[in-house]
């Protein structure tokens, strides 16, 4: 079960690295990506609480970059 779903998986990636249909399928294999992501996040507390720090981190970094930037630092 587990080797024919991998076999799918495979043949899609195949299929969609062969495939030149242009930005619609692109926009539409990184759309589900982000569902799974997204779901991933919700479902598990650890990932959720991991991803908060990166976010809460970054905007903490450009937030301190750009007012050093405006003092002149």
């Amino acid at each position: 079960m587990i080797r024919n779903m991998l076999m799918k998986v495979q043949n899609m990636v195949r299929g969609f690295l062969k495939d030149r249909k242009g930005e619609s399928h692109l926009l539409s294999v990184i759309g589900m990506i982000a569902i799974v992501v997204g779901i991933l996040v919700v479902v598990s507390p650890t990932i959720r609480t991991s991803t908060a720090n990166m976010v809460t981190n970054a905007l903490n970094t450009a937030s301190n970059f750009f007012s050093n930037a405006v003092q002149g630092k």
